[in-house]
């Protein structure tokens, strides 16, 4: 297939569009610059410039391609997150558009926060503060117009060697400038976690043989506790670690601090036994001893 993958040049699509092309798909990739247009080339795709916000660009390239893998969200703007979600909503709709009933796969990235349950099978909670859900909902209902519409839910860290991951390295920041490692409450609260080459490998297979109107759950680990992500960061730092409460950990976390009072954990079952995939990489504890930095 010819595959245009948004969000290519980020920590998953890095990983995603080689293996892509050593399985014999051609691939173009969506790059915001003349830096991401280099990377993308160095990882096998034809860069397309533009950004996600280029409806015209976006519905263009989806049109040109056999299946689409959408990765780009502006997590940079989180601070803004009704807008974000908004923006992701109307790409969908501009490459889904673009495929028409023709039956190409559209693969979109969701996350495994917010869902009403562990499983696969359960709903996200329709929070309107939190509208990441509506782009679920959007893409699902495109599987009743045509298009072999799939999500993939990625739990909150995704880990790899490349790249640390904005929820453990704001920990370790925090860490650092208060001389001690934290977590909220009893620090029982667990995040699921996945290995980088995990994840790519089910926006892979989802591409290749996912089933319209699907959910697929990219998770390695069901969960990983706060308090032992915690301490691996005080060990490391040689720094005490200490329960704090929900208003400390807001003032030092900033957004990462509602995150570490919610529980997510998240099975993966029917994902491995729908598209016979096997997570394979090694856990979130592993990567903090001997991946990153402190």
């Amino acid at each position: 297939m010819k595959v245009f993958v948004t969000g290519g040049t980020g920590l998953i699509g890095s990983s995603l569009i080689p293996r892509l092309v050593a399985s014999g798909h051609s691939v173009t990739c969506l790059a915001r610059s003349d830096a991401s247009a280099t990377k993308a080339k160095s990882l096998g795709a034809t860069p397309i410039l533009g950004s996600h916000l280029d409806l015209a660009v976006l519905a263009h390239a989806a049109g040109e391609a056999d299946g689409v893998i959408h990765l780009a969200f502006d997590h940079d703007g989180i601070a803004d997150y009704v807008r974000v979600c908004d923006e992701d909503r109307a790409a969908i709709a501009a490459m889904c558009d673009a495929l028409g009933s023709t039956g190409k796969p559209f693969v979109c990235a969701n996350g495994t926060l917010m869902t009403a349950g562990e499983t696969e099978q359960c709903g996200k909670i329709p929070i309107e503060a939190f509208p990441r859900w509506k782009s679920e909902d959007l893409t699902r209902s495109y599987a009743d117009k045509g298009v072999r519409a799939t999500t993939v839910r990625l739990p909150p860290v995704v880990h790899g060697p490349d790249r640390e991951h904005p929820f453990i390295s704001a920990q370790i920041a925090a860490a650092k400038e208060h001389k001690e490692a934290g977590y909220i409450g009893d620090g029982k609260q667990v995040w699921p976690s996945a290995h980088v080459d995990d994840a790519a490998a089910v926006f892979h297979l989802a591409l290749e043989k996912g089933e319209k109107g699907e959910v697929y759950h990219a998770v390695g680990e069901e969960g990983v506790a706060v308090k032992a992500i915690a301490e691996a960061v005080g060990a490391k730092l040689g720094v005490e670690v200490k329960s704090l409460s929900k208003e400390e950990a807001m003032g030092r976390y900033g957004f990462v601090g509602p995150l570490m009072d919610m529980s997510n954990k998240t099975s993966s079952a029917l994902t491995q036994q729908w598209l016979g995939w096997k997570p394979e990489g090694y856990g979130l504890l592993k990567e903090m001893e001997a991946g990153y930095k402190y």
